[in-house]
């Protein structure tokens, strides 16, 4: 292996990996939920930095600890993903692999170059985020929480990084790097992140019942990525008192070390079974084995070709003609092209039984007061499940989304899909409405978990109304919105990583809002924790508001939906087209265009910001 060469790869990949509008977003993510996290304005519920309900330093290494795991576990791993599983998808994209069979470049030199460059952005990305901790706890305290810090210790900060941040990436990093070298597909890549989100999320950090053996319980706690369920099970869910938090490191035991440091072998270990896979795949040992309906299929031999004069056979007997298709006949064209693409898709096939597993379990093991059995309700479990079907559908789709329309540029295939004579609202819904079917059978997943748990307990009568209600009536306008915005962040941005980075930072956004307990009925389009259910009456409390934030969001949809229309021409852009676009005349005109689509979202978002204001 050639040091140069490999120092080559590594600083060219390095300075692509920091200038995508990916990692600037994650570094303005950090610095906003940094900020609110030091002012006061956000606190994190589920390890807070005042345990056992008392005052404590939000600068102690117990503090920042649960800080940096929660922001790393949150944020890192999705981008982290992007990043690293993307590289050598994108490169296969670009054609440049075949350049490698001219240089004397090697495969591991390629291959640890890359993953070293990628590496090195996202831990960069951590040290920032370790500098924004330091910076706004000691250097700009504010106001009142200024009584929330203490002094000033290296270690505080050193040690949680090591211990909770670094671990984290490096797996992150080689299973998704593994991952998008071994599938040369990008939906396996996203399938790790969100896949983990809901395991740890839903699962390993909130599961923890009275009952529960011991050692299960540090089994779990082994396996959890993030080390979240070992810091509170050990640490923070007996009160120690505020002066062990503030002094005190968190002391390190061999369960926890082992952990971490089998985290870092599997994600180096991922990276070097990729090496021995491309290596192999480079040089042809790798041998791809026709499908059966391939090998079945038969050649038909060509048609005899039938010499015959003008007089005989004219061109107009032959009756051919050209005619575009409408709007419903291209709509219903690429809905079926796409829908047999997804149909296709493995990954989806590994997550779903995955789901159903985890929900109905979930389901079953629910306790209330005195880890007392819960009989699963239909309305209240759906009601209870919207926060996570939201966050899950949401991110999925961002990815099906944006990955389906990349497809015709990474194929080759976009000139002559530009050239077709389909209109660019077919392609686009079409595109959408293919799509939706994952929202749609991942909400069919977990009202059949529901239904699994209903039966096994024999008590509650069946019922699907409910999930038709609350998932039908009022999660469908949230996905179709939010896809409708991927639709429109792709046409703004023309990339597959503007449009990430766009869809997170919108997410985050949320997110970050939803902490702070600022959204309102105006604001709250995923509709987190803002829906009741009660089985003597449906939604009667807040059926205005409900009705006025759907059709306020379908409103939005539409919108983005026009905008990506206008935007999507299917044409390359050069520099008079831009020039002329940006003109004061070009403007105006798009946005009168584009004011009647808002006519509907303005008036329904401000009927219903009086309401707000009237209480």
């Amino acid at each position: 292996m050639n040091l140069s060469r490999l120092a080559r790869v590594a600083r060219t990949e390095w300075r692509h990996q920091v200038r995508r509008p990916l990692f600037w977003v994650l570094l303005v993510l950090l610095l906003g939920v940094v900020w609110g996290v030091s002012s006061g304005s956000v606190t994190i519920a589920s390890g807070s930095s005042e345990v056992g309900g008392k005052k404590a330093w939000m600068t102690s290494e117990f503090a920042v600890a649960q800080t940096v795991l929660l922001l790393t576990f949150l944020l890192f791993t999705f981008f982290v993903s992007v990043g690293a599983g993307m590289s050598v998808i994108s490169d296969d994209e670009a054609r440049v692999q075949p350049l490698l069979h001219t240089t004397p470049l090697t495969p591991a030199e390629y291959v640890w170059g890359k993953f070293a460059a990628v590496l090195g952005a996202y831990v960069l990305a951590l040290g920032v985020l370790m500098g924004l901790l330091v910076f706004f706890h000691h250097v700009v305290p504010a106001g009142d929480s200024a009584e929330f810090r203490g002094p000033f210790a290296l270690r505080h900060y050193v040690r949680p990084a090591l211990w909770f941040g670094l671990p984290l990436i490096v797996f992150m990093a080689g299973a998704a790097f593994a991952i998008g070298e071994r599938t040369r597909r990008a939906v396996p890549v996203y399938f790790l992140p969100v896949g983990l989100f809901f395991l740890c999320a839903f699962f390993l950090w909130d599961w923890t019942p009275g009952w529960l053996d011991p050692r299960v319980n540090r089994f779990l706690m082994a396996v959890d990525p993030g080390g979240f369920r070992w810091l509170t099970e050990t640490w923070i869910k007996v009160d120690r008192g505020v002066d062990f938090y503030n002094t005190q490191p968190v002391g390190l035991d061999a369960l926890f070390v082992t952990s971490r440091c089998a985290l870092m072998v599997l994600g180096l270990g991922a990276v070097a079974w990729s090496e021995r896979h491309f290596r192999r795949a480079l040089r042809g040992e790798v041998k791809v084995r026709p499908s059966r309906a391939a090998r079945n299929r038969l050649v038909e031999p060509p048609p005899a070709q039938v010499a015959l004069s003008h007089a005989e056979a004219p061109l107009v007997a032959l009756g051919m003609s050209v005619r575009p298709p409408g709007f419903w006949a291209g709509l219903a064209t690429v809905t079926r092209a796409e829908a047999r693409g997804l149909l296709s898709q493995p990954g989806l096939y590994l997550f779903l039984p995955m789901l159903l597993v985890q929900m109905a379990s979930q389901a079953a093991m629910a306790v209330g007061p005195f880890d007392t059995e819960l009989l699963l309700v239909p309305g209240r479990f759906a009601v209870r499940s919207m926060n996570a079907a939201s966050v899950l559908v949401c991110l999925l789709l961002m990815f099906y989304v944006v990955e389906s329309l990349e497809r015709e540029q990474a194929s080759g295939f976009a000139p002559i899909h530009d050239a077709l004579p389909v209109r660019t609202l077919s392609v686009l819904l079409g595109k959408a409405l293919a799509n939706g079917l994952v929202a749609v059978v991942l909400l069919g997943i977990m009202a059949l978990a529901g239904t699994l748990v209903q039966v096994s307990q024999g008590t509650v009568p069946l019922s699907l109304t409910p999930y038709a209600v609350v998932w039908g009536l009022l999660l469908l306008p949230t996905f179709f919105l939010w896809t409708a915005f991927i639709l429109a962040a792709r046409a703004v941005t023309g990339g597959r990583f503007g449009t990430y980075a766009l869809a997170l930072g919108a997410l985050g956004l949320t997110g970050f809002l939803a902490v702070r307990e600022d959204l309102t009925w105006v604001t709250n389009w995923p509709l987190w924790d803002a829906v009741r259910w009660t089985d003597l009456g449906v939604f009667q409390v807040d059926f205005a508001a409900l009705v006025l934030n759907r059709v306020a969001a379908l409103g939005v949809a539409v919108f983005f939906l026009a905008l990506a229309v206008r935007l999507d021409g299917r044409r390359a852009r050069d520099s008079v087209t831009t020039l002329e676009a940006l003109r004061p005349s070009g403007l105006l005109r798009g946005a009168w265009r584009l004011a009647p689509y808002l006519v509907v979202p303005v008036v329904t978002l401000a009927w219903l910001g009086v309401l707000v204001g009237q209480g």
